[in-house]
C-alpha cells in the first residue's frame, strides 16, 4: 500500500440506511448482564 493512496473506511452500511430513510429495525441492551444480553440474542 502507498503512501499516496487515499483513506478508505470499512462501510458503514447502518449509517447508510439511515441516510437513506430506511426503517431499522434492533434491540439495544445497556444492563449489565451478559445473561440478558444471551437471551436478546
Amino acid at each position: 500500500m502507498s503512501d499516496d493512496a487515499p483513506y478508505r473506511g470499512i462501510p458503514n452500511q447502518f449509517r447508510r440506511n439511515i441516510l437513506d430513510r430506511k426503517v431499522q429495525i434492533g434491540c439495544w441492551s445497556a444492563l449489565a448482564s451478559p445473561i440478558t444480553t444471551e437471551v436478546l440474542g
